[in-house]
């Protein structure tokens, strides 16, 4: 693994005199996340012209210019890459479909893409053509894992899931996290509750994940009921991992859904709303958690009642006899002492569950929890 992230710690004409020494030819992962003012200045480009980096199975970074997706859409050496993880790509949509229609990547089976604009001219309408320009490539439908983000004031999943024709049955995990800006707010949210009414229309058949983001808070203000939308769609009941984020889901919509029939019965569950301590007794004692193995908890109030929360978890162990992994926000450090988030919490005689923290979330790149079998 190679590994050229924080600021400015490589120029691509360094890594291209780097790569070129004949020393890297069994590299498989290369990374380049740089800082917002640094952008990755052609390092994806430079990777691109080592032809013997024919060992490539991971390739994750953000600051895609349009040179640098022609030049991977055109590299016939990564015939062995499984994964592609790219944020803030900026290019037009001829070129990203260049990229999705490419025929030199037929190992790839996990698919990121973070789509940036800036200007006039992004907001009103290319974020529509590039997510368009995903949709209708031949390598979308060879990928099992995708996630989706967008930084356009107006975009809308269904840009996407028409020029798929909504058939995305070879999908396992599925993510879409749409940018939303204070100023925008009102425009985004409108089009939260159109997204997730696409995604119930779409065939998922063999989806076993989803990730939603949506940051509105005055969706949240206005309507508790958005995930109602998901409702009826045939392929919700089987998801074994659900994580939903963002400040559009009311805590007492969220409660709402998760305890709907309807719901799924997953064995990983993600959320970041701030449930009080009733409402998680509720979720523990009235869902149905019997398949729960990992728990992630982000919710940066936690911390004001964790140790009631604790006594909660052992309360209801009986409702959650699988239960292995609580994920919570890094930002419990600052509030509880350190020693209980240390190793794993005793909930019971026979069960012991691991308290992880995690510092932040990548929004565009997911993090998946579910192993699967």
């Amino acid at each position: 693994r190679l590994d050229v992230s924080g600021p400015k710690i490589l120029s691509a004409k360094r890594l291209a005199a780097l790569l070129d020494t004949g020393r890297f030819s069994d590299l498989e992962e290369f990374r380049f996340y740089r800082g917002p003012s640094e952008g990755s200045k052609g390092l994806l480009k430079s990777l691109c012209s080592a032809t013997e980096l024919t060992q490539m199975k991971s390739i994750r970074g953000a600051g895609a210019s349009d040179a640098c997706i022609r030049a991977l859409a055109e590299s016939e050496h990564f015939s062995r890459l499984e994964s592609l993880h790219l944020t803030e790509v900026m290019c037009e949509p001829a070129t990203l479909e260049a990229l999705c229609s490419s025929p030199n990547f037929p190992a790839l089976r996990d698919l990121t893409l973070g789509i940036e604009g800036r200007g006039e001219a992004f907001a009103q309408g290319q974020a529509r053509a590039l997510l368009r320009a995903v949709g209708a490539g031949a390598l979308l439908r060879q990928v099992e894992r995708l996630a989706l983000s967008s930084s356009s004031t107006h975009p809308s999943l269904s840009d996407f899931l028409d020029a798929a024709d909504h058939d995305l049955d070879h999908l396992t995990h599925f993510a879409w996290h749409p940018w939303s800006h204070q100023k925008e707010e009102e425009a985004r949210a409108r089009s939260v509750g159109d997204d997730l009414l696409a995604l119930r229309q779409t065939s998922f058949s063999g989806l076993q994940a989803l990730m939603l983001r949506f940051y509105s808070s005055r969706e949240a203000q206005q309507n508790h009921h958005l995930l109602r939308s998901l409702h009826g769609a045939p392929w919700l009941p089987s998801l074994q991992e659900l994580q939903v984020y963002g400040e559009a889901f009311h805590p007492d919509e969220l409660l709402e859904f998760l305890l709907s029939s309807e719901s799924p019965q997953p064995r990983v569950l993600g959320f970041g709303a701030p449930l009080c301590l009733e409402q998680w007794g509720q979720l523990f004692e009235q869902s149905d958690l019997s398949r729960l193995e990992i728990l992630r908890a982000w919710d940066h109030k936690l911390y004001e009642h964790f140790d009631a929360f604790c006594a909660l978890l052992a309360e209801h162990a009986h409702h959650l006899p699988h239960l292995r992994r609580l994920i919570v926000n890094e930002s419990l450090r600052y509030h509880v002492p350190i020693n209980p988030l240390r190793g794993p919490q005793h909930v019971r005689a026979n069960q012991w569950v691991s308290l992880e923290t995690e510092y932040t979330f990548d929004d565009a790149n997911p993090v998946w929890l579910l192993t699967c079998d």
